[in-house]
């Protein structure tokens, strides 16, 4: 099975498979106003979602990293218009990423933008005092464009859902193989329905209106006992804000 992450296809575990939202709603992109997603220079969605985290600043996944524009401020990805899109200067990887499902974590990237986006207010990121919003069951919302069931097609509308933390050890069930629990969060239902999907890839997994967590990789989509696997930020914090 491959990663999908937006243009880009990565080799990577048998159990790792695609990212979407699915079994959400609508969300408002008024509420998120510092969620953005990867775009042409027309500002249309190409895959990945983006949080900015200063007025130059983005944090995503490392394995959606690519030459690119990002786009904020847009509700409708596909047919819609306004937001502000900004061409990308530079981006930075963790050095200890290899692939998501690889069982090596570290799947982080911060974005470097040309011009500050203004006018959006940026999301705060987790603390390393934070600890107490990852512990299971607590309710985490990720948001993004993509698809509404595992092999779909993008959600043209921003779309949210959320779905209670798991604790490592009863992810660790699920996936015997190609997690890296230090640097990574599992979240979802064990029956399922509820999940992000292709193309959630890099978007946010919010606690507390605390960024905690970006869409890494996961075994399908929304599948019984196979919950989506998050970048866990407040594992990589010091490396993560030096790029800030």
């Amino acid at each position: 099975m491959a990663l999908f992450a937006g243009t880009g296809v990565i080799s990577v575990t048998p159990t790792a498979g695609p990212k979407p939202i699915v079994g959400g709603e609508v969300a408002d992109i008024k509420q998120t106003p510092w969620l953005g997603y990867y775009s042409d220079t027309n500002g249309k969605f190409t895959g990945c979602g983006v949080s900015l985290v200063t007025p130059t600043k983005a944090i995503t996944a490392a394995h959606c990293v690519r030459a690119s524009s990002v786009t904020f401020g847009r509700q409708k990805g596909l047919t819609g218009s306004g937001g502000t899109t900004v061409k990308i200067a530079k981006s930075w990887k963790h050095p200890k990423y290899s692939a998501p499902g690889s069982g090596t974590g570290y799947d982080f990237a911060v974005l470097t933008l040309e011009t500050p986006v203004t006018g959006y207010a940026p999301v705060t990121v987790v603390e390393k005092s934070d600890t107490g919003l990852y512990p299971e069951g607590t309710p985490a919302t990720v948001y993004g464009w993509g698809h509404q069931k595992s092999g779909g097609t993008n959600s043209d509308d921003l779309r949210k859902v959320t779905v209670p933390i798991i604790s490592d050890a009863n992810c660790a069930k699920s996936y015997t193989s190609g997690l890296h629990p230090a640097t990574e969060v599992c979240a979802g239902l064990a029956e399922g329905g509820k999940d992000s999907c292709q193309n959630d890839s890099g978007g946010p997994l919010i606690v507390g209106g605390k960024l905690i967590g970006v869409v890494s990789w996961g075994k399908g989509c929304a599948g019984a006992n196979a919950p989506g696997v998050y970048g866990e930020l407040i594992s990589a914090l010091d490396d993560i804000k030096a790029q800030l």
